[in-house]
């Protein structure tokens, strides 16, 4: 795992960041940043040597997902992991198509987001970002890792809305309405397909 990345966390509510904070810090080793909205993430982006942003997608002020665009263009090399709630997928699809390398949903554990950030991480030394210059991306592979996270998050969306009905997991009724809710999202087909074929594996 890489140790001392700088972690920036964008929430407006404290108890979210000072639990990330901690937990990341203590138990990962990163050194994170917080702040509460959109406008002062982007003016710490600029004044700072950041890896990686936790982003929530709901902030008072400039949104999220305008967060995410100009932060994209501005600091193209910056990881950024998107926070929403479970009813707020559609949201996540557009971050994921905006650049995004994963989203989380709320409610959330700190293994989760320490899990996402990790995996973050190693894609980004793998594909060559400004920490880890390797001379060469893997541009392709990147968008079918997001892409894939994506699917993943929305079979887990659909899970627990299943179990909330019905109190047990019907998997390839979870596995149907995962691809009919990705493909009214706009979710490209062959990324579907992709992740339809890893769950035969």
């Amino acid at each position: 795992m890489l140790k001392n990345a700088n972690i920036l966390i964008v929430d407006d509510d404290e108890g979210v960041t000072d639990l990330l904070s901690a937990g990341l810090e203590e138990s990962e080793g990163y050194h994170c940043f917080a702040v509460s909205t959109g406008e002062h993430a982007l003016e710490k982006l600029s004044s700072s040597n950041i890896d990686l942003m936790l982003l929530d997608l709901r902030l008072p002020g400039i949104s999220g997902i305008d967060v995410l665009t100009k932060a994209k263009r501005a600091h193209p090399d910056t990881l950024i992991i998107v926070i929403t709630g479970v009813g707020d997928v559609q949201t996540a699809v557009e971050a994921m198509k905006l650049g995004a390398t994963d989203y989380i949903t709320k409610p959330f554990d700190i293994t989760t987001v320490a899990n996402s950030i990790e995996s973050a991480l190693q894609e980004g030394t793998r594909s060559g970002s400004k920490l880890f210059p390797v001379g060469f991306h893997h541009d392709l592979s990147d968008k079918t890792s997001r892409w894939a996270a994506c699917m993943d998050s929305i079979a887990r969306g659909v899970e627990m809305r299943f179990e909330s009905l019905v109190g047990t997991t019907i998997t390839q009724t979870i596995v149907d309405r995962t691809v009919a809710t990705a493909q009214s999202m706009g979710v490209p087909e062959n990324h579907i397909n992709q992740w339809l074929n890893s769950r035969k594996q």
